[in-house]
């Protein structure tokens, strides 16, 4: 059979896209420019984000494991500097997971959510 290398028991094994939702990533895709979002609102698994900063001043892309977005003063699971006008991402390849949902925002200090105005788009991805 094509594929098969039997002498040394290996068979080939291709990857084929599908054109179904069933095992890709949900996004949460800025429309605008926002202060925040709730990507989910129960447990799920972040795999990857991309955000960009449209103010004139540094800010900090938080991700928060929350249902609703978090009070100012709260720790976030993630900060990330992000420049003015800057863009930041990451990747999870195993996926990071959140027991209670997964919020991002924009925040002006690093280790605390301190709410920035409607200041950048973000394109989070999840299950």
């Amino acid at each position: 059979i094509s594929g098969e290398d039997q002498p040394n028991t290996c068979m080939q094994v291709v990857e084929k896209p599908l054109a179904v939702s069933t095992y890709c990533p949900d996004m949460d895709t800025s429309a605008a420019s926002e202060a925040s979002s709730v990507s989910k609102a129960s447990a799920g698994v972040l795999y990857a984000f991309s955000a960009t900063n449209s103010s004139a001043g540094a800010l900090y892309f938080q991700i928060a494991n929350s249902a609703t977005l978090p009070a100012d003063a709260t720790v976030p699971v993630l900060s990330y500097y992000c420049a003015a006008s800057g863009t930041v991402s990451d990747t999870f390849i195993k996926g990071r997971y959140c027991s209670a949902g997964i919020t991002w925002c924009w925040s002006s200090t690093a280790a605390t959510k301190t709410i920035a105005a409607a200041s950048g788009i973000a394109d989070v991805r999840y299950k």
